[in-house]
This record gives structure tokens, sequence and C-alpha cells, in this order.
């Protein structure tokens, strides 16, 4: 059931793909360079949402209905 994780902010982009490969699209429509990228193991959601100046809410929102449509 999709209640039952929390997203961290300290969640890596590799692991979420690894966990939640549903959620690739979510990264390509805001247009975040993060797959494929070599630093994906060690940038965090946190750091993701900092250097693309993005707010974690909606961003968290968006991640979570890509794996409940899944």
């Amino acid at each position: 059931m999709i209640d039952t994780f929390y997203f961290s902010p300290e969640l890596t982009v590799s692991d979420l793909l690894g966990q939640w490969p549903q959620t690739i699209p979510v990264l390509l429509r805001y247009r975040l360079d993060c797959i494929g990228c070599r630093m994906a193991s060690f940038d965090t959601l946190e750091e993701v949402m900092h250097n693309y100046g993005l707010a974690w809410q909606s961003f968290e929102a968006d991640l979570r209905s890509a794996i409940q449509e899944s």
C-alpha cells in the first residue's frame, strides 16, 4: 500500500529508481538529468530539489502518484 512508506528527502536518486522505476517519467517531466547520472548514487532527493529549485511537496506528490498508477 502506498501509505506504508515515507519518501525521505535523504533517499538517493538511485535508491528511488531502483525501488520504484515507475518514477522515471516523473523525473523526466521535471527535466531532471538524474537518469544515468553518475551522481545518482550519491545525490539525495533533497539535493536534487535544491539544485533544480523545486518544491519537495509537489515533487513527492508526483512520485506517489506515479507509484499508485502502476
